[in-house]
């Protein structure tokens, strides 16, 4: 009976792919925090990654600091002579990671690379500890001290100098363990509705991590590779603007891009709202977007725009998110197929904007909501090659 539990909650949480040679696997933990000194919020994303870790069991491997492509290799390939991006020349990368990204005006990334031989695993209880970094069901600690000589040695992948500590405890309040998966990989929000509390140092600022101002958020994803367009946004403050009540039971997250189309999970109190996009196309239509907002000349002004609209027989959901460029962070995800295939993402923890709920009855269409949403985690990334 233990064994069929510990089985089950292995395929919830992916534990069993880190035992193949290429994959990743990647933990995704949003919390907010106020800064005790000037009262200033923000949100944090704390990640666990395992980028085909057994390719490289002792050594961390960087592809992307193998060799630097020369101009004579971009003309030739404009010629259609391809051969210099090839598997030899650019080996997958292998590595497990620790990145701690605050979100917002202040954005910045700690990234702490280790080989797979570092990390302990307790599939009994589910927990990982990499040095001093623990991850648990309940808990999340660990420090991270990036040097200057870090930071240049692994500049190409975003490592930045700087230190943080942090020291939290979660309770998942609302989950959803089904998600989207198909042949390639997975994803689905373990932890919908999760309150974090605690403390974090973000280089010598501390934080406090209560979630009574906003809702924390816990994802999950793994598989062989990551789809050609990365679209994700969560929101857990809304106030209606029918009632002008916040929805304190209200909360939805956003994920894709999958089959030409995004997941979509969440209610609105109570209301339920779910569109995967493994189920059938009959069964739903979506239309999204992400681009700048045009017509805005003055650069600290210059926004992104999500736009949503999922219905089927039932309902009609329509969402619009913006948020500043300038408050957007700048980075890249590696792909694990290698020959530097990147994800170029801009994320942010700043969005606003708002969402409407109709119900369909017979030919008339009645709306159930419309809500103003804040502090929305947004991101839009794309599949790139990494030139450098």
């Amino acid at each position: 009976m233990a064994k069929r539990s510990i089985k089950s909650k292995d395929y919830k949480i992916g534990f069993s792919n880190f035992q193949k040679k290429s994959g990743v696997n990647f933990w995704r933990f949003f919390f907010p925090g106020i800064n005790e000194q000037n009262k200033d919020e923000c949100f944090f994303c704390l990640e666990f990654e395992a980028l085909n870790p057994n390719l490289s069991e002792n050594k961390v491997l960087f592809s992307l600091l193998q060799k630097k492509i020369k101009p004579e290799d971009l003309q030739s390939a404009l010629l259609g002579n391809t051969s210099f991006l090839n598997e030899q020349d650019y080996p997958k990368s292998s590595y497990c990671s620790v990145k701690l990204i605050r979100l917002g005006k202040k954005s910045k990334q700690l990234s702490q690379f280790i080989p797979i031989n570092e990390v302990d695993f307790d599939l009994k209880n589910m927990e990982l500890k990499i040095g001093n970094k623990l991850f648990t069901e309940n808990t999340l600690s660990g420090f991270i001290s990036i040097t200057d000589e870090d930071e240049i040695k692994n500049k190409e992948i975003l490592c930045q100098q700087g230190y943080a500590t942090w020291n939290l405890e979660y309770k998942i309040k609302e989950s959803e363990l089904k998600g989207y998966h198909n042949d390639s990989y997975r994803w689905f929000p373990i932890g919908i509705k999760t309150d974090f509390v605690g403390k974090i140092n973000f280089d010598g600022e501390d934080y406090l991590v209560d979630t009574r101002t906003s809702l924390g958020y816990i994802d999950r994803f793994f598989g062989n590779s990551y789809p050609q367009e990365l679209i994700h946004v969560y929101c857990s403050n809304l106030v209606s603007m029918i009632s002008g009540k916040k929805l304190e039971d209200s909360a939805f997250c956003i994920q894709g891009v999958f089959e030409n189309r995004v997941s979509i999970k969440g209610n609105l109190e109570n209301l339920d709202i779910s569109f995967f996009a493994n189920k059938s196309k009959r069964l739903y239509s979506c239309v999204y977007d992400c681009m700048e907002v045009p017509g805005i000349e003055n650069q600290s002004d210059k926004m992104l725009h999500w736009s949503f609209s999922l219905n089927d027989k039932q309902n009609i959901v329509d969402i619009d998110i913006f948020c500043k460029l300038s408050e957007l962070y700048n980075r890249i995800i590696e792909k694990p197929e290698g020959n530097r295939n990147i994800i170029n993402i801009v994320e942010g923890g700043t969005g606003f904007g708002e969402i409407k709920l109709y119900r369909k009855n017979k030919k008339a269409i009645e709306q159930i909501e419309h809500a103003k949403l804040t502090k929305v985690i947004c991101e839009f990334g794309k599949s790139d090659i990494y030139i450098s």
